[in-house]
């Protein structure tokens, strides 16, 4: 099963363009074994906020490069800027979301069930099934959706989808494919790009 780490923090427009170089430790990062995939974006909804969202094998291999002087290195660079709030969550997906990355916006959106709301539980589960089929009939999707429960424990879920712009995400919101599945999925959502 792919395992997911998501990186944000704010930072400064030049730490954003540094990354983008060809010698910077990003492109270090994702050369590592087992790193299937490894994107940057500015959250659009706050665009001092950076994501980086690297997608391992597993967590064997994501545990074995956290070891290794490629990751390390990368760290110590986003660490050595002046970066403030940062966010580091791990997850194990439900497949590949190669494509809801590599659109030209992800939207992407943290749940948490409630332990003593099992209703609330089952109508999250039930949206986001229904959210992966309709995801398919609306215009301006990247399907597949893919989601997936956070590493911790905790009962935090995390789902990836892909869209052309944060516009074709509301419009496709209010079709009928989607429309009645997105209001338990809507409340975490964030768009990256």
């Amino acid at each position: 099963m792919p395992f997911v780490e998501v990186i944000s923090f704010v930072a400064s427009d030049a730490l954003h363009h540094d990354l983008s170089r060809e010698d910077s430790p990003l492109r270090q990062l994702s050369a590592c074994e087992g790193c299937l995939d490894l994107v940057q974006g500015r959250q659009v909804e706050d665009t001092h906020r950076l994501y980086f969202i690297a997608t391992w094998k597993s967590y064997e291999v994501y545990d074995q490069a956290t070891r290794g002087t490629s990751y390390a290195s990368f760290m110590a660079y986003i660490v050595q800027h002046n970066i403030s709030d940062a966010s580091v969550q791990h997850f194990e997906v439900d497949g590949d979301p190669h494509r809801a990355l590599t659109a030209p916006v992800t939207e992407i959106v943290f749940l948490k069930s409630k332990e003593a709301d099992w209703r609330w539980n089952q109508e999250m589960c039930v949206g986001i099934a229904g959210a992966q089929r309709g995801l398919y009939f609306v215009e301006g999707g990247h399907p597949p959706l893919r989601w997936g429960e956070m590493k911790d424990g905790t009962g935090r879920y995390f789902m990836l989808v892909g869209w052309d712009s944060v516009e074709a995400h509301f419009r496709a919101a209010k079709e009928k494919p989607l429309k009645k599945h997105s209001a338990p999925t809507a409340r975490g959502a964030l768009h990256v790009r």
